[in-house]
């Protein structure tokens, strides 16, 4: 069952991201129940209506975690543009069973040229009691490529 599901979200994230209209790299800190630790990931949105719809992978030593979730401009002060974000995320636990958690947060884009985009985030995920160690805050920091 769960490689079945690990194979369809990975045929939907290669769907997201060849229909892409934005990809972005990111680091992190973690700062979750089992203690702080380092992140990266990779993202795809593909905006539908007003709605972003976004996939993402996030490595950690602890847990590799697939993602998907939606953003919703909010507000803009000059350049800077602020969201609110939300998402499910399923999560590979390396020391434990495998689990899924819901993410909720929000985020702030400064545009540093017509293509290119600093971003920075903040998420909280709560997850399912197997994944309880992987709950707690995120800040992330990249960019972004729009097409």
């Amino acid at each position: 069952m769960i490689k079945k599901l690990v194979l369809v979200s990975a045929l939907i994230g290669a769907a997201v991201v060849a229909q892409a209209t934005e990809v972005g790299i990111t680091g992190g800190r973690s700062n979750r129940d089992a203690g702080a630790e380092d992140t990266w990931g990779i993202t795809a949105k593909h905006q539908i209506a007003n709605l972003d719809v976004i996939g993402g992978f996030t490595r950690s030593n602890s847990a590799d975690s697939y993602s998907i979730g939606s953003s919703k401009n909010v507000k803009s002060f000059g350049p800077v543009t602020l969201a609110v974000k939300g998402g499910v995320a399923y999560v590979d636990n390396k020391m434990n069973s495998d689990g899924y958690a819901l993410i909720v947060g929000a985020g702030a884009t400064v545009p540093l040229n017509k293509q290119l985009a600093a971003t920075v985030d903040y998420s909280y995920q709560v997850g399912q009691d197997v994944i309880k160690a992987q709950n707690g805050n995120r800040v992330n920091a990249g960019v972004k490529f729009s097409f």
